[in-house]
């Protein structure tokens, strides 16, 4: 019988790293937190979470942007 392409053999490799996060993604992460989304919510609460909620953290927050962009 014959084989058509493939590997037989097994490759063991390290997960990624951990790396730093960029302001824009702790930013978001803050804002998260703020608002109480976490995993396990429901769809209704996330979507009114992220309707309300997080535009209000934003705009609270707004001088913020200029440092991420400096």
């Amino acid at each position: 019988m014959e084989r058509s392409g493939g590997n037989n053999r097994y490759q063991l490799k390290k997960r990624p790293g951990k790396y730093p996060r960029l302001p824009q993604q702790q930013k978001f992460l803050d804002a998260l937190q703020f608002c109480g989304i976490k995993k396990g919510v429901s769809k209704k609460e996330l979507q009114e979470k992220m309707a309300t909620c997080i535009p209000q953290y934003y705009k609270e927050h707004k001088d913020d942007d200029k440092s991420l962009h400096s």
